[in-house]
């Protein structure tokens, strides 16, 4: 049985096949810990059997259960997997993401719930089942922490922003991939297998309407090298014709993403998220000859005071400019 059990809840608009991708954050987690813990991964989104699996992985007495979750309907499904644990056993439950994030301390006031790391959580995480494996009760020393004592809520300053120069691979092993390589609503002309991955964290920007200013402090690009080979390993293992990048923002940084482009250099198609403003700056037919097939660029408001009331930092000529270097191809703006 595992040492940690990692559970992604449901969040309210799971159609699999169609909308549920690969649970990226529970991965991420997952690759600090696997070379010392075994680490189990329960998808509520894609598991027939969720509440006897949960059961059965809790009877080998796991350190901890961690539970991710946005801001909506996740919540909920959390909230009654947390405390399905808590009636069953007395393994300490820790939620993070989005939402734990924000509202740390009315998170972990539920009596089921024992910890929050807030932020990116892949070193917390790691630093606490370590605590927990030495049978210690020192979590004031672990970044990021928010844990109850004796009643009262105490937490500890944030760490500092993850270094992406030598994260850990992802341990795919510990999902059914073929549960996730073929979410419809990526698909394209072209496009069967796909799965997603992320280069870089964070945003400079600080648009009002986005979590990003909250969650990650610092915006850090993977190195060019390192993306296209994890990439390329991946559509060899998986027989993929297509990755999705799920950055918050693909084209920040041009130069970047150029090279990460030229690396990539048209062995499979692939689908970033960006700024329309950035699009500008960057050759897109150079793009679309190194493997881009879609864009999603985020416009938010066709007017310009609205724009500027978000923090935006756009506006419309934005988008007009940007749109006609995307004509200029056969790339797919799918505009938020």
């Amino acid at each position: 049985m595992a040492d940690v059990l990692l559970i992604y809840p449901k969040a309210g608009h799971d159609v699999r096949g169609v909308s549920v991708n690969a649970p990226m954050a529970l991965l991420t987690l997952a690759a600090r810990l696997v070379p010392d813990f075994s680490v189990e991964i329960l998808d509520q989104r894609a598991c027939d059997d969720f509440w006897p699996a949960l059961e059965r992985a809790l009877r080998g007495k796991p350190l901890i259960v961690g539970i991710t979750s946005m801001t909506g309907t996740q919540i909920f499904h959390g909230l009654e997997i947390s405390m399905f644990v808590r009636e069953r056993s007395s393994t300490p439950v820790v939620w993070g993401g989005m939402h734990p994030t924000i509202y740390a301390a009315q998170t972990v006031a539920k009596p089921y719930i024992d910890f929050v790391i807030r932020g990116e959580g892949e070193v917390t995480l790691r630093r606490l089942v370590e605590t927990l494996a030495r049978g210690s009760t020192d979590f004031d020393r672990i970044p990021g922490l928010v844990f109850k004592r004796g009643g009262v809520i105490h937490g500890t300053a944030e760490g500092e922003p993850i270094d992406l120069e030598n994260v850990p691979w992802l341990p795919w092993h510990l999902v059914s991939v073929e549960e996730y390589v073929s979410p419809a609503q990526y698909l394209y002309t072209g496009v069967t297998r796909l799965l997603p991955y992320q280069a870089s964290r964070g945003c400079p920007f600080k648009c009002t309407f986005c979590s990003e200013p909250v969650l990650t402090k610092k915006y850090r690009m993977m190195p060019a090298a390192r993306v296209a080979e994890e990439t390329l390993r991946m559509v060899a293992a998986f027989k993929l014709d297509h990755i999705t990048f799920f950055d918050e923002e693909f084209f920040i940084h041009a130069k970047w993403a150029t090279a990460v482009a030229e690396a990539i250099g048209g062995r499979f198609t692939w689908w970033a998220q960006t700024r329309a403003a950035d699009l500008i700056r960057v050759d897109l037919k150079k793009m679309e000859k190194c493997g881009l097939l879609i864009l999603a660029p985020g416009l938010e408001s066709g007017s310009d005071r609205v724009l500027a009331s978000m923090k935006k930092f756009e506006t419309v000529e934005h988008y007009r400019k940007a749109d006609e270097k995307v004509r200029e191809t056969g790339i797919v703006a799918q505009y938020n």
